[in-house]
């Protein structure tokens, strides 16, 4: 009897076993190729996308959690990832922007340089153009380390390099840059149209400016810095924060960086808005600092209400996927009028200097835009703009005699390319229709006729008729326009694409930039160059 029990009791556990053996050897069978290849793809994804590095496929949590979702899987090893399966997708990546490129009438680029922390020197290279769906496409060509000397020689000589491995030298029409004196001279060396970058120039002007504030920045500064250094000071800022607007998220202070004009900025606005917490916190602080005077908080308030035009001008112009460089005319404007209109407001000395300063330093730096011929032209193709850009009518005239040269030169180039086939057509008419001999005398006539428009009379009249359509809503794309406007105005369409792809800044270098600091970081420091420039190029082409 207790035999018998004791089998029994045995039989379930028996079952057991031999059930969990068959699960477990069902989970251990290999996994089909393709869920491989499609985990190992997702893998390296998520490094591209995420900038995580290489060797997360060897940290133990990673691995444990790949495990437990998919048993069989059997995770590469971290020099398959960063030799094989990184190289291959940077190839297949490589191949389908260049057939993307291909499609492109126009090209502009932008360019600017970078030191990692492992001091090595990254230039990089990207292209902007509007493709045949009239959508405004942005690419990195290029993110490479370089050693040589930064001459005006060497930058134009790879800035060449890199844009015929992409086969596109011949459709750049222009190049954004800083005003570096080394880059400016290396762009005339390449031929194309050098295109200062906008926002480059306006953190110049507002930089020569605060110089006349210098000294109450200085205070800012270090109150600020005080701040950051001392974590009790700061916590006891954010709690003076909550009891005094309980309804809102506590703020920190920002501090500012010295190659940034907005950062100073955004530093003032946010003192001047924690202004009253402040002064209840510095009560409370072991060391207490000396906040600015009532004056001086005045003073603050107005040189924040004198730079936030500056500060939205920058934003507009750094938008990557818009058109910027029609709007430079008018924003330009728009600082003048704007900085006009606050200095009737402005009650110090030291605001009413600094306005003073502002537009002498614009000035200098951007004259009349309206004389700028580049500005000019991508303002009138603009859709939204086109003559109302213009208060002289002599720059309105010079930039419409312009695009009226190009127009005719582009119909000219057609018919040259056309004459062959043109001609061709003709002899097998005459050839093929000797019934219609009645209708020669005719037919020649018609033909006759259709030569009689000369190229610069039928510029002129897409020219004019363009110019009355009314204008676009200034909040509407302009691309939208021209797609649905080409065929109405075939040749003016084609300069479009050339004037409206060129960005007014070469901030898109700059982020890419931030990235590769992702990248290249303190977990990361030996990363070798050339997977850093692939790991680039990846990532900020991910979505092509």
């Amino acid at each position: 009897m207790v035999a018998s029990t004791s089998r029994k009791s045995e039989l379930p556990v028996r079952l057991a076993s031999k059930r969990q053996t068959s699960l477990k050897g069902f989970i251990s069978r290999p996994i089909p190729l393709t869920r491989q290849k499609k985990i190992n793809d997702l893998i390296l994804n998520m490094i591209i996308t995420d900038l995580q590095p290489f060797s997360i496929v060897s940290d133990r949590g990673f691995r444990k959690l790949l495990n437990e979702l998919e048993p069989s899987y059997l995770i590469p090893s971290r020099p398959t990832f960063s030799k094989s399966l990184m190289p291959a997708r940077y190839e297949e990546k490589s191949e389908k922007l260049k057939n993307l490129l291909k499609t492109a009438d126009h090209v502009m680029v932008s360019t600017d340089s970078w030191t990692s922390i492992n001091m090595e020197s990254y230039t990089a290279i990207t292209a902007h153009f509007i493709n045949s769906d009239w959508h405004s496409q942005g690419c990195l060509l290029s993110c490479f380390s370089y050693s040589d000397r930064h001459t005006a020689e060497n930058i134009a000589k790879e800035l060449k390099r890199v844009t015929n491995e992409w086969d596109i030298s011949e459709k750049i029409y222009a190049i954004s840059t800083d005003n570096a004196a080394n880059i400016v001279a290396a762009t005339k060396l390449t031929g194309w149209v050098h295109i200062p970058c906008l926002a480059h120039t306006i953190n110049l002007i507002v930089k020569d400016a605060l110089v006349t504030i210098e000294e109450l920045i200085t205070k800012v500064k270090k109150n600020v810095e005080y701040f950051h250094r001392s974590s009790q000071a700061t916590a006891k800022l954010m709690a003076t924060q909550k009891q005094l607007k309980p309804d809102e998220i506590p703020l920190k202070l920002i501090n500012d960086v010295a190659t940034r004009w907005n950062s100073t900025f955004y530093m003032c606005e946010r003192i001047v808005k924690l202004s009253e917490p402040l002064a209840a916190t510095v009560g409370l602080l072991l060391n207490p600092i000396i906040l600015p005077t009532e004056e001086e908080w005045v003073t603050l308030k107005e040189i924040c209400l004198v730079l936030k035009p500056f500060e939205a001008v920058t934003v507009e112009l750094s938008a990557e996927k818009q058109v910027t460089l029609s709007k430079v005319i008018l924003l330009v404007k728009g600082l003048h009028s704007s900085l006009g209109k606050t200095r009737m407001t402005i009650m110090s000395e030291v605001g009413k200097n600094l306005i003073n300063s502002l537009l002498a330093s614009i000035t200098v730096r951007f004259g009349n835009p309206e004389n700028n011929l580049i500005m000019g032209k991508a303002s009138f193709l603009d859709p939204r703009f086109k003559t109302k850009a213009f208060d002289s009518e002599d720059s309105l005239k010079r930039v419409k005699n312009n695009i009226q040269d190009e127009v005719v030169a582009l119909i000219k180039k057609n018919l040259q390319n056309n004459n062959v086939t043109e001609m061709s057509t003709n002899t097998e008419i005459l050839e093929n229709n000797d019934d219609d001999i009645i209708w020669q005398d005719f037919d020649h006539c018609v033909k006759t006729s259709l030569h009689i428009t000369s190229p610069v009379a039928i510029a002129i009249a897409e020219i004019k008729m363009y110019s009355e359509e009314a204008n676009l809503d200034r909040k509407k794309d302009p691309l939208i326009w021209w797609s649905e406007r080409q065929r109405v105005y075939p040749w003016l369409s084609q300069l479009a694409k050339k004037y409206l792809c060129i960005c007014a800044t070469s901030v898109p270098c700059e982020r890419i930039f931030s990235k590769a600091g992702q990248i290249v970081t303190e977990r990361r420091n030996r990363l070798k160059s050339k997977n850093v420039e692939k790991l680039i190029f990846l990532h900020c082409n991910n979505d092509l």
